[in-house]
């Protein structure tokens, strides 16, 4: 089974993120990690509702393809399952007065840390803190730090520096 500093050591590419609807993947916390010899890899749920023979039935099913699979604690996969889909799958939007800076690189392309919420810029050599809630992203803002935030009532990402 797969720790949480497990899953932060995989990559994750938005081209990967496409192989499985996001709504399949919020609903049953998958996240694909890989492709091999036209084979998807997945990270599932060990202590899913559906365990995995039957998660996997569904997902054959659904996916229409042959996978291989690891298993991880629902509690550390279903946060970066969400966190991934919705920094992926948002458009990035101009903050107005809440930005000083607004970064021209999107989420996904900035170098992973070990925290799956802690990325690295390289153009400007500084930590970028994916936010989850507005009152993260106000602290942060307090203290200066670049921060990527989605705001769900807007459908917007926010990326740089408060």
């Amino acid at each position: 089974m797969l720790s949480a500093k497990d899953l932060t050591r995989y990559p994750i590419d938005p081209l990967l993120l496409e192989l499985v609807l996001e709504a399949v993947a919020r609903k049953w916390s998958v996240l694909p990690v890989a492709v091999e010899d036209d084979r998807l890899h997945l990270i599932l749920p060990a202590d899913s509702p559906a365990y995995p023979d039957d998660l996997c039935d569904t997902l054959r099913f659904v996916l229409g393809r042959s996978f291989t699979y690891d298993l991880a604690p629902i509690r550390d996969l279903a946060p970066l399952v969400e966190l991934h889909y919705a920094a992926v799958h948002s458009p990035i939007a101009l903050c107005g007065a809440q930005l000083k800076f607004r970064c021209p690189k999107e989420w996904i392309n900035l170098r992973p840390t070990e925290d799956v919420r802690v990325r690295h810029c390289q153009v400007c050599n500084r930590r970028v803190t994916y936010c989850t809630s507005i009152g993260e992203y106000q602290k942060l803002a307090s203290e200066h730090e670049c921060v990527a935030y989605f705001d769900p009532s807007e459908q917007a990402e926010y990326l740089g520096e408060p």
